[in-house]
Order: C-alpha cells, then structure tokens, then sequence
C-alpha cells in the first residue's frame, strides 16, 4: 500500500496544504486560539491542524473536546498524558514536571486528513467561534453539571 501511495503523494500533500491554508484563514479571527504554523522552508505532509488554546480561551481543553465530539467532530487531544505520567511497566520518567503538565492541556489536534473537505472545516471552525463567544454561558452550564455529578 505504502508504495501504490507513493506515486499521489505529492497531490496528497498539495490537498493536506489546502485543508491547512483552510484553517489558517478560518481561525485567524478567532480569540483565544492559534494554529500552530507550519515552517514553509521544510518539507512538510500537512497532515495534522494542531492548535494552541491560550488564557483568552473560555473554557479546558477537555471541555472543549467534549462539545466538539458531541458534535460528531474527531479532535483529539496532542500529546496527553504528558510522559511522565503514563503508566507504563517501566519508569520513563521521574518526577514533576509542571511546564509539561501545563502544556499538555493547552493543544488539541483538529480533523483533517482526505475525509475531511472545507465545508468539514467550515463546520469546525463555525463551533469553534461559537465556543468562543458563548464562553461564559458555556462555562456556567458545564460547571453546573459537573456539580450535579457529584
């Protein structure tokens, strides 16, 4: 398969680079993220949307995940649990780390690859401004449940 593939690769790439370039334009309004850019003098697959929720996003990562797979919409977190706390059958890591543990609630990484077409990324990126601007209502609603599971 690996080598059949081979011979659309380039046009796999220019597609993934027109999903990015989707994104890009697309989330650039919106507060509170950023798309983590691709260096342009690399050679890249562009094939993943990884984006940085900042202090102006609203509501966690995982919150947001939730909503978002709610919605039918695969994104996933990026790189989580940080390493040193996955439990494995043989210590990798000893220790704290606060700045990975800090980082590692800060990414998430956004649907993308050939299934997904602009019209999927205009669906993403419209819940994703909608996130946005209802924040604090959204937070109030989910802080409640999370109560009412207690």
């Amino acid at each position: 398969m690996t080598l059949a593939s081979l011979d659309d690769l380039e046009d796999q790439i220019s597609r993934n680079r027109s999903r990015y370039n989707a994104y890009c334009r697309l989330l650039a309004p919106i507060e509170g993220l950023k798309i983590v850019e691709y260096d342009h003098s690399e050679k890249r697959g562009y094939k993943n949307i990884l984006v940085k929720l900042n202090h102006q996003w609203p509501i966690s990562r995982q919150d947001t995940i939730d909503i978002m797979h709610a919605e039918n919409m695969l994104v996933r977190p990026y790189y989580f649990p940080p390493l040193h706390k996955k439990i494995t059958k043989y210590a990798t890591i000893k220790g704290d780390l606060p700045m990975a543990e800090l980082l590692s609630q800060e990414f998430l990484l956004l649907p993308s690859g050939e299934f997904v077409t602009v019209e999927d990324i205009k669906s993403i990126t419209a819940l994703l401004t909608f996130i946005q601007d209802s924040g604090n209502n959204l937070k109030v609603i989910l802080d409640k449940k999370k109560n009412e599971k207690m």
